[in-house]
Parts: structure tokens; C-alpha cells; sequence
């Protein structure tokens, strides 16, 4: 029989749980089956770890239960330890062995108790019933959940047990909900104590050994949980007193520690100490103090080993730290790796990246060298640092990706960091960001195809930033070959000597490059003495950690755990984790002066537009001067995109801003459209950028229910001198504009604006000088797009011309007909030219002379006409016919350039008569005439979106007309 517990014995009991000045106490009285007091007491939790500011309110969502929505916090871990302590206590609870649980909540940093709450239990029923016989047999869920009330459940109905538990949760909710926030900003923890009702057997998976005892009544505290931290500190414990050792042995608290560890173990006294290494992330590495007579059976029962010889203490990991609540990942998962990076001093840093014209291999060296510095393993995927989709599904470099190499030269270890760069134009901001995490520059050419247009823009690029530039020839396995030339072409026009000669694809001399580097590109500046300089060069969006920051240490130690500051912005981060990619992320204790990074805070960075490219980060109280930061790219196309269904919107503006985040040269705005809805307008710096995040999006969104319109390009509007407003104000002088709904009206053109402007391009075309008519196809091209001509420059085998051009054309896939005219061998690279004068018009698509707003487009006069006839015949073939004629109509203005007319549904009212007068048959067709004009004049006509789809596909041939 279980004895009672005495008074007294409770009192002091109750005393050591936390009855501390200033320690708050609340009490509240759970009363009902084992099952209703357990989620009486689950909810409870929940509820104090929401009102208290425990946990942000992001963290918990309603569920709907017993009639009424309750706030259950989401985090799985957590939701997990609550139910693991239901779980191990459901015996207990079953038997009526609970007296009380006590849930203390406790500033981590300090140990302090903020408050205390108690929650005296009372079991009905004490899980047990009688059989015919008189055994005692337990109850099952379905009897022991019966009612939550002295009464018996017999005596009520199904409703009033609802409507009492019910009320129970209202109650436990209203004791919560209006108390102030926990004074202070402190960092939480909170525990579980539970009060065992008399002698009790504590369960064999509590321990690692056989069952053990609770003599008398006995304080019986559940595994700690830091809700700063997310990790559990003690796996379980429990007080266990042994009567003849209470003079001699202090109090002995039990861990239980995960068997997937390992213990370094030193005796001191008549203690012991075992600290504990994790070897998984999802344990924390924790330290017990255990008397020297447990150790023997708690040593044996985990299956460790004690070492014959007397170990060095490892120091719990990053005990000392003030950790915030969610991402904190303190295992490192590579110790080796992380000693040998901490080995190398700054002296021994290099960091340089690769840039090329398109497709001349840099992608593929990036591999190579990841493979001969042992960071992947041969014969892996190729491309390993393109890690979008869209870049393998084009085979182009989108994103300029990096990693960090171990590179041993010399017998000394040599930490690199690479940076693979995208090849094309419009990925020109990327490279810039790039620069500035480097000191060189490895400048690839193809050998077979010498210098190209982007590798001269590429170039001057990396030479107005100080980068070494180290001459690599690719590809010299090729049988047509010429490294001969490339060679001199590279001395030529750079001034650049001694290139390593390579061929990526077979590995061939790719081991001469490295050497070249440690020997020619200079190590980082800095130094770890001075006080913590970062920049942010780059950012993206992991849907666990937030805003995932990639940076470059110039001076100073971060160190997890840091309380670190934004100088521009001035908001303040705790470091969650930091790391370097190798070439995933791999966490690190700290990163110093000279590398590069990646890191996440804790709590992670919600608001994307905190995360601003170029921004300096410092330790809070230590400002330092900021860096230039980096000049904004000015969007040169743009096109809307809307979703096909309106209810969709937030789930596009969720795609577009997790796709922005770590392209920020791409600028979003809000726009409506009468035909389409609401959607946003998005700009890119060219049409190549557009197609790649267009195809991102597509996949991010789905690609069925989006809509996108025709590029355009930003246009400059001119205004006269009209004097002052009415305010006394002098009127803008200059508009840009970047969507044709902003266009004034023709009226507001010919007496306020002077001109309108339109943006040009200083184009560079490569053309092979053989075979001879590729150059003649080309400059017929360029006129036709009406290019100016301003250099033509002859070598030995190719070709470079330079025009000006208006960047409207060039949007319009000329750069997919410059590839068709030469069979794929010209090459284009263009720079801004400015804004010139041009006669620009507005062409509207009319339908029953209403006007299409999302088709219209800014043009130059020229080329309206034909833009307009192939408007209304590709507009026709997608409408569906009505009841009433359509007339599809292309304008400037009042005047119409084209007309198409969709035939209304006729019906023969003429084939019920039979002969006779033929006046009848014409009073019956003029009749359905009258009737036709009419509901011409007052219907609407009703465009499905698949109309629009249709018509805005990328299908530049025109649709074939649907069968009428």
C-alpha cells in the first residue's frame, strides 16, 4: 500500500523547487480523468509559453478541439517533449500517483526563477475498476476519459461533459491570458517538476539500468528544456535517495546520456565528471556531476568503455554563449576540417574567382579544382557549384556560387575560396558582388574560339576593381584548336602573359592552376586584432533558417553567439550559426579575418529587406567606418506578371520575394490591369535575366497559372516649360516611365512634351571573317533594328563590330536572330549608351472599341503597323466567338492601323418558311439584324484568360484560327 506523504517532507520538498524571492506563483486545480488532466495539463503549457512571451507568437497556430480553437505552438521538438513527458507519466497518471505539477520558468543566463506555476491534479476514478471478481484491472482510454468531474460520467450527457471541459480550458486560458509579459528581456528556459503521490516506481526507460524506486514523496524533474537553444540539456533526471548514504552522499541527480555519444571521464573526489560530445545534431553536449558509486552501472548500462588514462576535460559546447531561441546548431559536423581551417593564417588565404565569356568552361574548371583539392569526389555530377535548376536545365551559370578549398602546397596548408561567375551580360551585378569578396581573377578563353565580346567586358570589370589577373586557355584537347592564337590575342588586348594551358573536361595540366594562384594572387588584408568588419555580399532564403547571409570577414573574429549590428540599418542579430561552404554548409566555431562565409541569425531575419547587399556589420558598441557598398544594377527590361486566378496573389508575392532575395538587381513594384487583375511589374537588367527568373518563377509558382507580358523597356518623357504649379512649384522636367499605362494621352503629348526619349545600347559583335556572308547578314541585322554603325574592327579570323542600338530592339529577340543569321558563332556584349531622342507612340489593342490594357505596348511609329496587323490576326485566333459580332482593332490613338472581325453565331430564321412572299424571309433577317446591332451596343464581351495566355505565349509564329 502506498503511505501517505507527510506534511512536512512535502513542505520542504516544495521549498527547493523554486520558493525564491521574487519567485511568482500561480496555482490551478486540474481536475478529471487521467486522460482530460493530461491534456488539461498539455494545454496549459502551451498557453503559458504563448501569453508569457516564452515563444513568439509566429510559433503557434489555432487547432481546432472539444468545439473551440486553441493556440498549440508548432515547433516539432517541442510539441515532441511535451508529449514524451505525458507519455512517460501515463502510468503514473493512470494510478492517481500524481499530486501536483510544477512548470518553472527561469532566466537561462542567471539561473533566476521568474515565476512558478502549480497545478494540483486530481484523478478520478484512479484508473483502475472492479471485475466480477473483485480484481483490479486497469481502464481503458475510452472508460478513463469518461468526464472531468467529481460526478459520475453516467449521470451526464455527452454535452455536458463537452460543455465542462470546455469551460475547464476557458478557465485555464483566462489565468493566463491577462497578465503582463515577463519584465526584462530575458533569455527563457523552462522546466517540468512532478510531485509523485506517495512511493512510486519510476520506469526502466527513465534510466539506463533496471527499475528504480521513489521512496516517500519525492520531487521527480523531467528532462530540462531550453527554449532558447532547442536542444535538450539533460535527456531525463530524477532524484533518488538511498537512506543509509544520506549522511555521506549528496543528493544524486541522474542523466541519462544518448548512447550515440561519447564521454571523456575524470574522477575528482568522490565525483565524477562526464562531459559528453554529441555525435549528431540534434542532442546538446551536456555535463553531469555523478557520485563515484553510480558510475560503475550508469557507465555500463550506455555501453562506454572508461579510458585506462586520465583525458583532458572537454568543455561543454558553448555553454557560455547567450543563445536566442530557434536555428542554433553548435556540432560541428567536421572536427578535422575545422582545426586544419583554424590552422591557417591569413597569410595563406587566397581568394579569387572565374570569369569567361559564356560556355568557355568555367563552370567545369570550377569542378576540377573541387576535385584536385579533395572537396568532392571525382566522377560526382558535373557542375556542381550550379545548384539552380534553371542553370542545369540551360547549362548556363546563373548565380555566382562559392566554396572553400583545403589546398596543401609545399607541405603547408593553404585555404582558398573560389568564386564561379556567370558568363553573360545581364549577369553583370553578380560578377561585380563577386569582386569583392576577391583578390584575383582566373580569365578563361576558349581556345578554339579566342577572345569573345564578354571576356574584354569581363576583363576591364575585374581590372577596375585591383584583381590579379592570372590567363587560362580551356579546351586545348580540341582538335581545331588554337592556343597559339589565343595566346597572342591575350598578350595583345591585355597585356596578359604566361597563361596556363588546361583542358577542364579531361583534367589535363588543371593542377598547374593552383600554384599560380598562391604564387601570383595576393592574400586578404585584415586582421583579427581589430574590431569585427563585415560586409554582405550576397543572401538567400532557406525556408528553416530565414535569410541565409553570405560574407566576407575583413577584420575581426565572429564568433557564434555574437551580438553583431547593421551599420546602415542599426538592427541588432544574435549569430545562430556560421560556417564556410565546402561545398554545402559547413558549420564552423567562428570565421576570421580574410574568409568568407556564410551565416544565419537566431532569431533567423525575417523581413528580406533587411538583408541589403553591400551593408557593413560590426559588434554592437564597436562601429567601424562602413564600406562603399555596391552601386544599385538600373533595370533595363520589364514585363508584368499577374496570376491567372486572383486568389493566388499572395501566393505569387510570396514566390517573387523569395526569388528577389538573393537577386536584388531585380526591382518589383504593384500594378493593376483592367483585363488581368492585380499583379506586380518586374524589372530586369536584360532579356536573358528576364527569361531565366521567368522560368525560376514558373517552377516556384507553377507555370500554368501565371501570366506574363511582352517586355518593354523604360522611356524618357521630356515636358516643356509650363512655369509654376499652382503651389508656387517648378513641374518635373523628366519622367521615366516603365509601363505603358503611364503614357500620357495623345492630347497631353502634342501640348506638354517636348520629346520622349528612348534607351540605346552600345552593342559589341564578334563575328567569324569566314565564311564572308555571316558579316553581311549581320550588318543587314543591325540596320534593320535601326543600328548606327560606329566601329568596325578586322583580325585574322573574326570580326568585331560595334553599333548603337535602341535597347527596345535588342529586347525584341535580336539576340536569338543574331545567333540564327551565323549559325550560333556570333557573340554580344552591350553597355549602356544613354537616352536619345525617338518617335515613340502608344499602340493599344481595341476590342469592340474598348481598349486591352495589358496589351499595350510603347513603340517606335516604324514599326507600328506591322506590330499592329500581327496583333489583331494573333488576338483573333484565341477569342471564342459570341452571340454578337467582335471587332479586334489595332490604334494609335483615334487612328486604326488594322482591323480583324470575329463572326458572330448566326441562327437561320429563315428555315421555317416554306415559299410564299419573299418579303417574310427579309422582314425575318432584318429583324435578327436590328437585334444583333443592338446587343452589339449593349454587350460586354467576355475574354477567357486563356485568351490572354494564348496571345502573350513566347510563340512568336502565329496561332492557327480555332474552327469556327
Amino acid at each position: 500500500m502506498p503511505t501517505e506523504k507527510p506534511v512536512k517532507k512535502t513542505k520542504k520538498v516544495a521549498a527547493k523547487a523554486g520558493d525564491e524571492k521574487g519567485d511568482k506563483v500561480h496555482k490551478l486545480t486540474l481536475k478529471g480523468s487521467a486522460k482530460m488532466v493530461s491534456e488539461f495539463f498539455e494545454y496549459s503549457i502551451h498557453s503559458i509559453l504563448f501569453q508569457r512571451g516564452v515563444y513568439p507568437a509566429d510559433d503557434f497556430s489555432p487547432v481546432k478541439k472539444y468545439g473551440l480553437n486553441m493556440l498549440m505552438n508548432t515547433d516539432d521538438q517541442v510539441q515532441a517533449y511535451i508529449k514524451k513527458i505525458m507519455s512517460q507519466l501515463s502510468k503514473w497518471m493512470l494510478h492517481g500517483k500524481i499530486s501536483k505539477f510544477i512548470l518553472v520558468i527561469s532566466d537561462k543566463d542567471t539561473g533566476n526563477k521568474l515565476e512558478r506555476w502549480q497545478f494540483d491534479v486530481h484523478i478520478l476514478g484512479k484508473g483502475k475498476k472492479k471485475t466480477a471478481k473483485g480484481a483490479d484491472v486497469e481502464m481503458g482510454d475510452k472508460e478513463n476519459a469518461a468526464g472531468a468531474s467529481s460526478e459520475p460520467a453516467a449521470d451526464k450527457t455527452d454535452k455536458e461533459i463537452q460543455e465542462e471541459i470546455q469551460s475547464i480550458f476557458r478557465q485555464i486560458t483566462a489565468s493566463v491570458t491577462f497578465l503582463p509579459m515577463l519584465d526584462g528581456n530575458y533569455n527563457c528556459t523552462f522546466n517540468v517538476l512532478v510531485y509523485a503521490d506517495g512511493d512510486a516506481e519510476v520506469p526502466m526507460e527513465w534510466g539506463d539500468g533496471e527499475d528504480e524506486g521513489i521512496q516517500d514523496a519525492e520531487q521527480v524533474q523531467l528532462r530540462s528544456w531550453s527554449s532558447s537553444s532547442h536542444r535538450v540539456e539533460t535527456m531525463r533526471s530524477f532524484e533518488y535517495k538511498i537512506s543509509n548514504l544520506q549522511k555521506t552522499q549528496p543528493r544524486t541527480e541522474i542523466r541519462t546520456i544518448p548512447k550515440d555519444c561519447h564521454a571523456d571521464i575524470i574522477t575528482l573526489a568522490k565525483t565524477t565528471l562526464i562531459t559528453v560530445m554529441p555525435m549528431a545534431a540534434s542532442f546538446r553536449a551536456s555535463t553531469a556531476i555523478l557520485p563515484d558509486f553510480l558510475l560503475p552501472r550508469l557507465v555500463r548500462a550506455a555501453g562506454w568503455c572508461s579510458p585506462k588514462t586520465r583525458p583532458r576535460i572537454i568543455p561543454s559546447l558553448l555553454s557560455s554563449q547567450r543563445w536566442q531561441r530557434r536555428y542554433a546548431s553548435n556540432v560541428r559536423a567536421n572536427p578535422e576540417l575545422e582545426a586544419r581551417v583554424a590552422a591557417v593564417p591569413i597569410e595563406r588565404m587566397r581568394n579569387f574567382c572565374v570569369i569567361a565569356h559564356i560556355d568557355h568552361g568555367k563552370s567545369t574548371l570550377s569542378d576540377r579544382l573541387l576535385e584536385l583539392t579533395g572537396t568532392i569526389k571525382p566522377g560526382g555530377s558535373a557542375q556542381v557549384l550550379d545548384k539552380l535548376d534553371v542553370e542545369r536545365e540551360r547549362g548556363i551559370t546563373v548565380k555566382a556560387q562559392t566554396c572553400t578549398m583545403l589546398y596543401n602546397h609545399k607541405r603547408e596548408d593553404y585555404l582558398l575560396h573560389l568564386v564561379d561567375t556567370p558568363g553573360h551580360v545581364d549577369f553583370r551585378a553578380e560578377v561585380a558582388r563577386s569582386y569583392a569578396s576577391c583578390n584575383g581573377a582566373l580569365l578563361v578563353v576558349d581556345a578554339s574560339q579566342g577572345v569573345q565580346a564578354q571576356t574584354v567586358a569581363n576583363f576591364y570589370l575585374a581590372f577596375a576593381q585591383g584583381l590579379s589577373m592570372i590567363p587560362v586557355i580551356n579546351k586545348v584537347d580540341l582538335q581545331h584548336a588554337e592556343p597559339q592564337r589565343a595566346v597572342e590575342q591575350l598578350k595583345s588586348t591585355f597585356e596578359l602573359e604566361d597563361p596556363v594551358l588546361v583542358s577542364a573536361k579531361t583534367g589535363l595540366n588543371v593542377g598547374g592552376i593552383l600554384p599560380a594562384v598562391i604564387e601570383r594572387v595576393p592574400p586578404p588584408e585584415g586582421s583579427v586584432d581589430k574590431p569585427l568588419r563585415m560586409l554582405l555580399i550576397d543572401s538567400w532564403y532557406s525556408t528553416y533558417k530565414g535569410v541565409v547571409l553570405l560574407v566576407r570577414i575583413f577584420d575581426g573574429v565572429v564568433k557564434q553567439g555574437d551580438q553583431i549590428m547593421s551599420v546602415s540599418s542599426k538592427l541588432k542579430y544574435f549569430v545562430g550559426e556560421l560556417g564556410i561552404q565546402y561545398p554545402t554548409e559547413v558549420a564552423t566555431a567562428s570565421l576570421r579575418a580574410g574568409q568568407v562565409g556564410y551565416m544565419y541569425f537566431n532569431p533567423g531575419m525575417k523581413n528580406i529587406s533587411d538583408a541589403k547587399l553591400g551593408d557593413t556589420f560590426c559588434h554592437v558598441g564597436k562601429e567601424v567606418e562602413p564600406f562603399r557598398g555596391f552601386e544599385e544594377p538600373q533595370p533595363m527590361v520589364f514585363v508584368g506578371a499577374f496570376p491567372t486566378n486572383q486568389d493566388e496573389f499572395q501566393k505569387l508575392e510570396d514566390s517573387i520575394n523569395q526569388l528577389t532575395l538573393n537577386d536584388r538587381s531585380i526591382t518589383i513594384a504593384k500594378e493593376s490591369s483592367h483585363a488581368l487583375g492585380l499583379g506586380w511589374r518586374l524589372g530586369f537588367l536584360g532579356t536573358l535575366h528576364c527569361s531565366v527568373f521567368e522560368d525560376r518563377l514558373r517552377q516556384e509558382f507553377g507555370g500554368s497559372e501565371l501570366l506574363i507580358t511582352a517586355p518593354t523597356v523604360p522611356f524618357k518623357i521630356v515636358w516643356r516649360d509650363i512655369g509654376k504649379n499652382k503651389a508656387g512649384e517648378d513641374g518635373p522636367k523628366e519622367t521615366i516611365i516603365t509601363n505603358p499605362a503611364l503614357y500620357p494621352e495623345e492630347d497631353v503629348v502634342r501640348t506638354k512634351v517636348e520629346e520622349i526619349q528612348e534607351p540605346f545600347v552600345l552593342a559589341t559583335i564578334t563575328v567569324p571573317a569566314e565564311p564572308a556572308e555571316f558579316l553581311g547578314h549581320v550588318i543587314e541585322l543591325c540596320q534593320e533594328n535601326r543600328g548606327t554603325q560606329v566601329e568596325l574592327t578586322w583580325f585574322s579570323t573574326q570580326v568585331i563590330l560595334k553599333y548603337k542600338l535602341p535597347l527596345l530592339q535588342l529586347v525584341d529577340n535580336f539576340f536569338g536572330k543574331l545567333k540564327g543569321i551565323t549559325k550560333g558563332y556570333a557573340t554580344l556584349d552591350y553597355e549602356d549608351a544613354g537616352y536619345m531622342k525617338s518617335d515613340i507612340v502608344k499602340l493599344e489593342l481595341l476590342v469592340n472599341k474598348e481598349p486591352v490594357d495589358a496589351i499595350a505596348q510603347l513603340c517606335h511609329r516604324s514599326s507600328a503597323e506591322r506590330l499592329g496587323r500581327m496583333w489583331v490576326q494573333r488576338f483573333k485566333s484565341f477569342v471564342d466567338r459570341q452571340l454578337f459580332e467582335i471587332v479586334v482593332q489595332a490604334a494609335i490613338g483615334k487612328r486604326v492601323l488594322a482591323r480583324e472581325t470575329v463572326q458572330a453565331f448566326r441562327k437561320d430564321v429563315t428555315a421555317k418558311l416554306y415559299g410564299g412572299d419573299h418579303t417574310r424571309r427579309k422582314k425575318l433577317l432584318e429583324k435578327q439584324k436590328a437585334g444583333k446591332k443592338k446587343l452589339r451596343a449593349i454587350g460586354n464581351v467576355i475574354i477567357d484568360q486563356k485568351a490572354f495566355q494564348g496571345f502573350l505565349s513566347k510563340d512568336s509564329g502565329e496561332s492557327k484560327p480555332k474552327k469556327k
